[in-house]
């Protein structure tokens, strides 16, 4: 996937619509960024997932909440706790490598992916 792309998709998860859908790269790991479309007040905030994709497979992972929590807490990413939601502020290119990392914690769902699969060629 390239490093900096942006593709509209229609969700299927609640209601029909359309989202314009950004991808970003660091090292192999791929991020599929869009704009909360539920954001309460007017506020623009995005929501985003770890993606991989094979010849007729795509895979994409959810954050761990609780993850995300403790690492906002603990100082090691920059943002804040609004009860269940973790707003991340900018991100330099290591908090994303803490992100990335499977050595302090899990910050992606890893057991439940939704998977994309293609159905013809």
């Amino acid at each position: 996937m390239p490093d900096c792309s942006d593709y509209r998709w229609s969700s299927i998860w609640g209601r029909l619509r359309t989202e314009l859908v950004h991808f970003r790269t660091s090292g192999k790991w791929v991020f599929a960024n869009t704009l909360d479309g539920d954001a309460s007040g007017g506020e623009e905030r995005y929501v985003f997932l770890r993606v991989e994709k094979d010849e007729d497979q795509i895979f994409l992972w959810g954050p761990d909440a609780i993850q995300f929590t403790e690492a906002v807490e603990a100082g090691r990413l920059p943002g804040e706790i609004d009860g269940k939601d973790v707003h991340l502020s900018a991100l330099s290119a290591s908090h994303v490598e803490v992100i990335k990392s499977d050595s302090d914690q899990v910050m992606f769902i890893w057991g439940g992916p939704v998977v994309l699969q293609r159905i013809g060629k």
